[in-house]
């Protein structure tokens, strides 16, 4: 939905108590100096608050954030995309949910809100998505499925992916996976990948 990477924020996680946590973060954003300039001392960037809640006990899982985003009022700011207009205010929700059953998980989520998006000039237009996944695992051997869609303006994209890792230990495991692609334009809109390869985390 929007940048979530800021140059200067405070952020507060509470303990959690009855299974619930709040997060909440501010960053205060610069509207003045415009991108590039030797003035630029302080980075220019939209004001932002996000709220997140948390809800986690036994097999359920669930979560909501609303992340919102100041209006970009300085044409020739770093979100001004070169027309000279500055950015609109912008608000978004999420929410997902999970629900173990032994070795498999059920996951749910969905989101609605407006965005900044390419070509809109600044104009922050009407985004929502869903998505739907599986995981299960055997052993060390472990499946995942998902469908998304998403929907910006009067286009909608939507994608479903599948993937089988096989977990050679706890740091590494072989994978292979399939994925399937639709961004919703009129010509030239479908792309499958199929992969196959070594994850290794340290």
């Amino acid at each position: 939905f929007v940048q979530t990477r800021y140059s200067r924020s405070v952020r507060y996680d509470s303990p959690v108590m009855g299974g619930f946590q709040v997060a909440v973060l501010y960053a205060a954003g610069n509207d003045q100096p415009a991108a590039g300039t030797t003035a630029q001392q302080i980075p220019n960037g939209r004001q932002a608050t996000e709220i997140g809640l948390r809800y986690a006990a036994g097999p359920l899982t669930l979560a909501y954030a609303n992340v919102a985003q100041g209006a970009q009022t300085n044409g020739t700011g770093w979100y001004a995309l070169g027309s000279g207009a500055g950015a609109a205010k912008t608000s978004a929700n999420v929410f997902s949910a999970s629900y173990t059953m032994g070795a498999t998980t059920l996951h749910a989520g969905m989101n609605d809100g407006n965005r900044l998006a390419a070509g809109t000039g600044g104009v922050a237009v009407d985004s929502k998505g869903s998505n739907v996944a599986i995981t299960h695992n055997i052993g060390a051997i472990g499946l995942m499925a998902g469908m998304r869609s998403q929907k910006v303006g009067a286009v909608e994209s939507k994608v479903t992916g599948f993937r089988a890792d096989y977990n050679l230990s706890k740091t590494a495991a072989l994978y292979i996976g399939y994925e399937s692609y639709d961004n919703g334009a009129a010509t030239a809109n479908e792309t499958t990948a199929t992969s196959i390869g070594l994850r290794k985390s340290f």
